[in-house]
């Protein structure tokens, strides 16, 4: 009975667990259009210090801007040992090109940048937990025993 219970739990868990981490990537996707959404509106509006508040308040998710030619423009969030190497950076990039499709950022004159962006540490860490709270809990000896 207590290992029935015990599975329960579990999948309770990881059940609720993929909810959270659906809604996390969600919103986390919402904040990269947002950064996208201000960096083209830099180019058209007056209002400098509200678009770039935008653009600071992203302080989780990681985010590269490259233009047509596939230049890195700017990056936000990006651990230091990969951004002070164009090398890693382009890396990171290529790995941000396989996860989630870029957001496109058209400018004047029929320019486009593109937003690339991953999952945050915390939403990495979040889709983990419950496996390896699972594997803890089916490694820990009953108390029955």
């Amino acid at each position: 009975m207590l290992l029935v219970f015990a599975v329960v739990i579990g999948l309770g868990s990881l059940i609720y667990t993929h909810d959270l981490v659906t809604r996390l990537k969600e919103e986390e996707r919402k904040k990269a259009e947002q950064w996208a959404e201000a960096t083209r509106r830099l180019v058209t509006s007056d209002d400098f210090e509200f678009l770039f508040s935008i653009i600071e308040d992203n302080t989780t998710v990681p985010v590269i801007l490259i233009d047509q030619e596939h230049n890195i423009i700017s990056h936000r969030n990006i651990p230091p040992s990969i951004s002070s190497d164009i090398n890693s950076l382009m890396k990171e990039l290529g790995r941000m090109e396989k996860r989630n499709e870029p957001i496109s950022i058209e400018l004047s004159g029929g320019i486009f940048n593109y937003l690339y962006y991953r999952e945050s540490t915390l939403l990495r860490q979040l889709r983990v937990y419950p496996y390896v709270q699972l594997a803890v809990r089916m490694g820990a000896p009953s108390s029955g025993s």
